[in-house]
């Protein structure tokens, strides 16, 4: 739950600086909000997925139980992941959207 509102503040905030700013800045947002979809997807199906089998009275709850304690161990090794492949906001990446926004900024004519 805490994962959909930093996603939804995070979408909210792109659309913002992108309405600003024009549609070429705010890309940082962006990665960040997929890694944290990404990791929390398979965590939302399997309590889904709980859920359904709750609701039903199934027997099959008490395994969804154990795949979901599973579900919440994997979704932040996702995220450990993703930053160990490189595909995260270091800061010499930032330096360079900055600065290349910045030039942007001063070819553009008043």
């Amino acid at each position: 739950m805490e994962s959909t509102c930093i996603i939804g503040v995070a979408s909210n905030g792109v659309h913002r600086i992108r309405k600003v700013l024009g549609t070429r800045h705010g890309s940082e947002y962006i990665t960040i909000t997929t890694m944290l979809v990404e990791s929390q997807v398979l965590l939302g199906a399997g309590q889904v997925a709980l859920l359904a089998t709750l609701g039903i009275e199934s027997n099959s709850s008490t395994a969804m139980y154990q795949v979901v304690g599973q579900l919440q161990v994997l979704s932040p090794i996702l995220l450990i992941y993703r930053v160990m492949q490189g595909k995260t906001y270091d800061l010499k990446k930032i330096a360079e959207i900055t600065l290349k926004s910045n030039n942007e900024t001063q070819e553009t004519p008043a």
